[in-house]
């Protein structure tokens, strides 16, 4: 069963997208922000993770950086959540591997599907950050 992470500082965000992804065959797990989100991202290696782009302490950018300075972990799919007046750091999150991402507000289908397709394919290698 693959496991998904889910780091965002807003609770109501993450029961939303456990409620979206709950139909697929998938164990979830979660983090309040990057720093929380890093350390079990490393201890349980998921198979997906879908991070927020703004939160407090560690930003999605910031863990994106981390993440991909590691020359230990695996690659992993990060998809990256941001709202419509964030989109244009998605270059950022580009830039430091971010796979993919969703704009809020979700739509569910296209959540589940953009996960489907993720889970399918290899992860790419890290960028050198």
């Amino acid at each position: 069963m693959p496991r998904i992470l889910i780091i965002d500082d807003d609770p109501n965000i993450r029961r939303l997208i456990t409620k979206i992804i709950s139909t697929a065959d998938v164990q979830v797990i979660e983090a309040s922000d990057g720093s929380e989100g890093f350390a079990m991202a490393t201890a349980q290696t998921p198979d997906l993770i879908l991070c927020d782009v703004m939160m407090p302490q560690l930003d999605g950018i910031g863990f994106l950086q981390k993440w991909s300075s590691q020359a230990t972990v695996p690659p992993v799919p990060i998809v990256m959540i941001t709202s419509v007046t964030e989109k244009s750091r998605i270059i950022d999150a580009v830039k430091y591997g971010a796979s993919d991402y969703i704009v809020k507000p979700f739509d569910p289908l296209g959540v589940r599907t953009k996960i489907a397709k993720l889970l399918r394919e290899p992860a790419s290698p890290h960028p050198s950050a």
